[in-house]
């Protein structure tokens, strides 16, 4: 389902080259420290499929990724785009393991 969402044939092995970012951005010029996540997702993206964020301080625990804010789209011209995702870090912040990607199917019966 991640591979189909992603905008992959499901079929066929595809390495990630890149497409899913997750980094820390630091400070530019006393502006803050910015956690970005960036992937490449399926457009148009069925309606029934939702794509969640999701991060983690021990890897048994996960929650949605709080705060994110869509600030950019790139056409991929290929049938999918860039979707990068941000949100200040204040430093008060617990400290994160993981993030992931998750995607649901609301039409599973």
């Amino acid at each position: 389902l991640i591979d189909y969402a992603l905008g992959n044939d499901p079929l066929v092995s595809t390495p990630m080259d890149g497409h899913s970012v997750v980094e820390v951005v630091p400070s530019e010029e006393g502006g803050p420290t910015v956690f970005r996540v960036s992937f490449r997702v399926r457009v148009p993206l069925p309606p029934l499929l939702q794509l969640t964020v999701e991060e983690s301080a021990d890897l048994i625990f996960w929650r949605s990724a709080t705060g994110l804010v869509l600030v950019a789209r790139e056409d991929l011209g290929d049938g999918t785009e860039r979707r990068i995702y941000e949100r200040p870090l204040d430093g008060n912040e617990p400290p994160l393991s993981a993030v992931r990607l998750r995607v649901t199917d609301f039409d599973l019966p």
